[in-house]
């Protein structure tokens, strides 16, 4: 939703004059913390434009208050961490039974009222201090939020926290949930089985409902908010591959998120939508024939994992291949099938590149037994513009994609996710946290590629290894792994996971704010992002002109040190030499990333 600006002119409106009683002292204890937001998306942007977390303070009495001079903290220990700024009431003084919105952004310069620190929406807490920095006036600790659903006091009963799916910054709070439903509860762990069983689930919530589906599909349909799964009623039988995902719900309540885990059987891996006695492919149940002008590929193939032994290879993979799936960590992506291969599903449908769905996103590590899941936004990846495999849709029927951890897909579309995802899937990377991955199916110098040539020429190790070999010569390229990929609980074979070296993992390598940096991908015309002030086109080929002019008069020192001020020399030396070195045949005139900070010493750096 969007917040008109008459909310906010009552929030952030000069005051003094207003009122017939001067304002109260700035130590008053008659302020309240009213609300907070720690996931913000579309519940109210600040003056710069962005959605950040906020604060809300609320004075309940009948005369004005100055709340210039007190401190918030996010760190009660550390009371004075931001002090509201004194002296400046057109911004800090609270009307009787008004409201004052702070943004927690961590970015007090900026013009308004912007606290020196973020919310986390795993938890946190607010306290609110006097101008002393000792007296406590009040103080509100809170655990794991959802994305634009704000924690307030219930208007009815103001010492009662509630959650509030319509959050209101600058205004009085209403329509409380009327509590929110205990994370569910399942059986079994996501993960790999050999035997069947019976996966049950819970929530300590009394008289919470659990819907689930085993097809893929959300219980919850996003759009409409209507419950479409089973409802359950006791142990779900699992004896095959399956993708079980549940909701808990109660009436008046705040429902859980969406829940997936999936159960991989290895054992029916090797004959997947394979007829065991023709060796002929059976299409899965709930999926197409056809992918518009090919027929859809869902085989496992016989020729290299046959049953009983009749493959080319005389079973040598069949034989290993239970404990080859679990060699390397596995991801399971999972959303309804017409999202995959439908009349609009993204994976068939190059009109649909570069367009979102909502999609489960798990990471399973045999080796280790980590686990983790997340909902997310998913869509294609590859070819010239980045958004899919343009130049030609079945070069291979094997495709690459770009799951996206934010609250909301493009088009407004709640996820039900985080905004960003806590990096636990590249130990060595510098980045803590990762809005986006790449699943690289890996085209080039491959088994799928059309061309005998690279078919011959085989490695599928050489991006990971030019990135790596960057890394190692002191430059900055994405980090990676090798991982199975399974959708809807369908091997889909070995992908290269990746981070995607954009805007927002430039400012986790380099620092500063994502908005900052510039970010292409093949040349000038692919802009994934134009940072502040400016286009990112325009700044690219300013540096691509300072070079052409070394180029040209090679001893000229003051137009190197013209090219030295916009590009990064030393890095992009390291990031050619490992190219040269792995013999990437196809590149530079595609196949990489650049970046570039709008700072006075912002110059341009490549990424493998």
């Amino acid at each position: 939703m969007k917040w008109s600006s008459l909310v906010f002119l009552l929030a952030f409106a000069p005051c003094r004059g207003l009122f017939a009683q001067p304002p109260a002292a700035a130590d008053s204890p008659a302020l309240l913390i009213n609300e907070v937001m720690a996931s913000n998306s579309v519940s109210g942007k600040d003056a710069q434009g962005d959605y950040d977390d906020w604060i809300e303070l609320h004075n309940p009495g009948a005369v004005a208050v100055d709340a210039g001079g007190l401190y918030l903290t996010d760190n009660p220990a550390q009371p004075t961490k931001w002090q509201i700024p004194a002296n400046r009431p057109t911004l800090t003084v609270i009307p009787p039974k008004g409201y004052l919105v702070i943004w927690a952004d961590g970015e007090p310069a900026e013009t308004g009222l912007h606290a020196a620190f973020q919310l986390s929406a795993d938890g946190d807490q607010v306290a609110l201090f006097a101008a002393d920095g000792v007296t406590l006036i009040d103080r509100v600790e809170f655990s794991q939020q959802r994305t634009d659903v704000s924690y307030g006091r219930d208007p009815s009963l103001v010492d009662q926290w509630r959650y509030f799916g319509l959050p209101t910054p600058g205004a009085a709070n209403f329509a409380p949930y009327l509590g929110r439903i205990e994370d569910l509860k399942f059986s079994h762990k996501r993960g790999f089985y050999d035997e069947p069983f019976s996966a049950s689930i819970r929530t300590q919530t009394a008289d919470a409902q659990i819907y689930y589906t085993t097809d893929g599909s959300s219980p919850l349909d996003l759009k409409t908010g209507q419950i479409q799964g089973t409802l359950y009623t006791g142990p779900i039988p699992i004896a095959t591959t399956t993708c079980l995902r549940a909701i808990g719900y109660k009436l008046g309540w705040l429902a859980t998120p969406i829940e997936t885990h999936t159960y991989i059987f290895p054992s029916e891996v090797a004959n997947q939508a394979t007829d065991p006695q023709t060796g002929a492919q059976v299409t899965p149940p709930g999926c197409p024939t056809s992918w518009g002008s090919v027929t859809g590929d869902y085989q496992v193939d016989p020729d290299v994992v046959g049953p009983n032994g009749k493959d080319r290879f005389n079973g040598l993979y069949a034989n290993t291949i239970r404990d080859d799936l679990k060699a390397v960590p596995t991801i399971s992506m999972v959303m309804a099938k017409d999202d995959w291969f439908g009349a609009k599903g993204i994976y068939i449908n190059e009109s649909q590149d570069g367009t979102e769905r909502v999609a489960s996103f798990e990471y399973i590590d045999p080796a280790t037994g980590k686990t983790l899941q997340a909902n997310c936004a998913i869509a294609m990846q590859g070819g010239v513009t980045g958004g899919g495999t343009s130049l030609n849709r079945w070069k291979t029927f094997k495709l690459s994609m770009r799951p996206r951890f934010k609250p909301r897909t493009d088009d407004g579309l709640p996820t039900g996710g985080p905004s960003e995802l806590e990096n636990r899937l590249f130990p060595d990377s510098p980045l803590t946290s990762l809005n986006t991955v790449v699943l690289d199916a890996v085209l080039n110098h491959s088994w799928l590629h059309s061309g005998t040539d690279q078919q011959q020429t085989a490695t599928y190790i050489q991006d990971q290894y030019v990135a790596d070999l960057h890394n190692a010569l002191g430059g900055h390229s994405p980090h990676g792994a090798y991982v199975h990929l399974y959708l809807d609980g369908l091997y889909w074979g070995m992908y290269y996971l990746h981070e995607r070296p954009d805007h927002a993992w430039a400012a986790q390598v380099f620092g500063g704010d994502a908005g900052e940096y510039d970010a292409l991908k093949h040349g000038s015309s692919g802009i994934i992002n134009s940072g502040v002030s400016g286009s990112a086109a325009t700044r690219f080929n300013a540096m691509v002109a300072a070079a052409g002019a070394v180029a040209s008069d090679p001893t000229n020192a003051t137009k190197y040190q013209a090219l030295c001020s916009l590009l990064d020399v030393d890095d992009f030396i390291a990031y050619l030499l490992a190219n040269w070195y792995a013999g990437n045949h196809d590149w530079p005139s595609k196949n990489w990333y650049a970046t570039h900070r709008n700072t006075p010493e912002g110059r341009w750096r490549f990424h493998s």
